[in-house]
């Protein structure tokens, strides 16, 4: 396979302004989705000719078949003589957990008529920003917990419906989700997830050699994206805060921005050190207990949206993908924690 698989799936090509309040019309921008509901197809395998019902599924949906069972579920690549492939696929089918997990699925998504809609927006405004994207099909499909939310592979994207259960779903406590982490296993999570996954296939960024500010600002434009592509969504849901910690977020942003300039940590390059500013996580080190995990990324995406307000990009995808120096860009800004 070509490509390399991006999970939690482009940028835009020509913005009229930075100004996040812009919405542009979309409405006659067409998208067609070709929903697959891929969890539904691979539970009606007959458990008696598991390699038959697979080999027949690939023949109809081949590409995404190759990446579920080679990187969704592990089994490895599928051809006549993959015993791993349709064994692990017949306990997949029999063991009563999995089994039970599809029921589960199931029943909290009998239809996905609700997010085919919102997904179909989400790759409308894609389209506005980048018309010469090609909309990829969408899958729907189970991992069998495999904490796979939302990928983007080539031609293709993909929601794992498993991991949209509700926080209260009793199993996840089970796999080791931490509970910020759970406290997101929600349908409302699932555009900005794809959102966020199609970002990150289109503007790939490696943190080697790269210092915080350097990881902050990429994180912002992130963000600054999903402002673009998601304007009618909260922005809580955008960096995975509660309103809550937005709101502590906003009324201590001259706090949180002292944490980084006196602590010199902006142009630290200590992975270890620096990591956990731009990682989820249950609080900030060096902040009071209500400040949430990632503030890094937060802090980076005011440091954009300041810089947008005084240098208005005629291009946004170019904008994403410009590596200009961190310094340069902060110094541009103005950004000074307010």
């Amino acid at each position: 396979m070509r490509n390399k698989l991006f999970l939690v799936a482009l940028i835009a090509l020509i913005a009229n302004s930075c100004n996040t309040k812009y919405k542009p019309d979309v409405s006659n921008i067409k998208v067609n989705l070709q929903p697959v509901r891929y969890d539904q197809l691979f539970f009606e395998i007959d458990t008696n000719h598991v390699k038959e019902g697979l080999l027949q599924l690939s023949k109809n949906h081949q590409y995404f078949t190759e990446v579920y069972t080679q990187h969704l579920t592990g089994w490895g690549i599928l051809n006549d003589t993959s015993t791993m492939v349709y064994n692990g696929a017949k306990h997949y089918l029999t063991y009563k957990d999995y089994v039970n997990l599809n029921k589960t699925v199931q029943q909290k998504f009998p239809d996905t008529k609700k997010i085919d809609a919102e997904l179909t927006t989400l790759f409308q405004y894609i389209k506005y920003y980048s018309p010469k994207y090609t909309v990829p099909k969408l899958y729907y499909f189970n991992s069998g917990l495999n904490v796979f939310s939302a990928i983007t592979y080539d031609t293709i994207v993909g929601v794992g419906l498993d991991m949209y259960l509700g926080k209260d779903f009793e199993f996840y406590p089970s796999i080791q989700l931490p509970d910020y982490t759970i406290a997101k296993c929600t349908p409302e999570y699932i555009v900005p997830n794809m959102a966020s996954s199609v970002y990150q296939s289109m503007v790939p960024f490696s943190n080697t050699g790269k210092n915080l500010l350097d990881m902050m600002i990429q994180k912002g434009k992130e963000l600054y994206y999903l402002d673009n592509v998601l304007p009618d969504t909260k922005d809580e849901l955008k960096i995975g805060y509660t309103a809550k910690q937005m709101d502590w977020c906003n009324k201590n942003e001259v706090m949180i921005w002292n944490l980084f300039k006196q602590n010199n940590l902006l142009y630290e390059t200590n992975l270890q050190k620096i990591m956990p500013f731009v990682l989820d996580g249950p609080n900030s080190q060096g902040l009071p207990l209500e400040a949430p995990g990632n503030i890094g990324s937060w802090i980076g995406w005011q440091i954009v949206k300041s810089y947008c307000k005084k240098n208005t990009p005629k291009n946004l995808e170019a904008f994403c993908k410009d590596q200009m120096d961190a310094a340069a860009f902060l110094q541009a800004s103005g950004y000074t924690g307010r």
